[in-house]
């Protein structure tokens, strides 16, 4: 590996090697541990609001169960869209 000093390319010394062997493992990290938790941004994004669900808990009790069985056919449909992801351990 090397960097450029004064438009030469110079050898980086064993310490910047690790420091930036350490960055990358960092941002790998940080980037595996983001995978694991954007699905739920992404079904947050999509699913029905809490007033749609309210409303259509209460269209159930007055009788008309098929607003709730909608929704949550629509919730189904978003968790499948976007599954949690498996854990690497």
């Amino acid at each position: 590996m090397f960097k450029i000093v004064n438009g030469v390319e110079v050898p980086l010394t064993e310490a910047e090697i690790a420091d930036f062997n350490e960055r990358e493992r960092a941002h790998a990290d940080a980037l595996e541990a983001y995978e694991l938790v954007k699905y739920k941004e992404l079904r947050k994004a999509e699913y029905p609001t809490l007033e749609d669900m309210l409303v259509a808990m209460v269209e159930k009790e007055e009788g008309r169960p098929e607003a709730l069985a909608e929704l949550m056919a629509k919730r189904q449909q978003i968790k499948t869209k976007y599954p949690k992801p498996a854990k690497n351990s």
